[in-house]
């Protein structure tokens, strides 16, 4: 599979970091974009203001998503708005840029793996959720230190932090609970 995303992230390039996929492939895109090292580029994708791109729906004012990145003729977009197949992107950015997966593991207790990637394009990312422990954030932050990172958890969850290629803790955050620690790149 590296093999595979090494060849996704080199057509991207070759298509001159333009999207050049549909629904389905806009469904898994960004993920594997981001498995493969490439998360600045998974933003930059989305957040271009030329078409094909979430961003150009923003630049020509459109305020939810659409079914499709082509338009009409007179800029409006087709189909009705706001449909879900375009919608996973919200999951993108709260997984992969915040860094908040909460999921069970075998034994039935509730594991929050922490797995940020810091988007150089970005000084800060955050996320939150209600969990049934109670509430979790995490949030990261630039600053002329490093970065940031704050997470808040129920003491009742099992931590698993997992910082991307190149970042590492200036101390090793606690298994459990809310702390908050500093990222430095290595």
């Amino acid at each position: 599979i590296p093999a595979a995303r090494e060849n996704l992230v080199r057509a991207v390039h070759e298509n001159g970091d333009f999207l050049k996929v549909g629904i389905l492939g806009a469904r898994v895109l960004f993920y594997e974009l981001t498995k493969a090292g490439a998360a600045d580029l998974s933003y930059k994708l989305i957040t271009r203001p030329e078409y094909p791109s979430y961003g150009h729906w923003i630049e020509v004012g459109h305020t939810a998503l659409a079914e499709s990145f082509e338009m009409r003729e007179d800029g409006a977009m087709w189909g009705s708005g706001c449909p879900h197949m375009f919608g996973d992107i919200k999951a993108w950015f709260i997984r992969d840029i915040a860094g908040l997966n909460w999921e069970g593991n075998a034994s039935g207790r509730f594991v929050l793996h922490i797995a940020p990637h810091f988007i150089k394009a970005l000084s800060f990312a955050e996320a939150s959720f209600d969990s049934p422990l109670g509430i979790v954030s995490v949030r990261w932050e630039r600053d002329p230190e490093g970065i940031l990172l704050k997470v808040s958890a129920p003491e009742e969850a099992d931590l698993i932090v997992e910082l991307p290629a190149g970042y590492s803790p200036a101390e090793n955050p606690p298994a459990c609970g809310t702390f908050t620690v500093r990222i430095l790149e290595t």
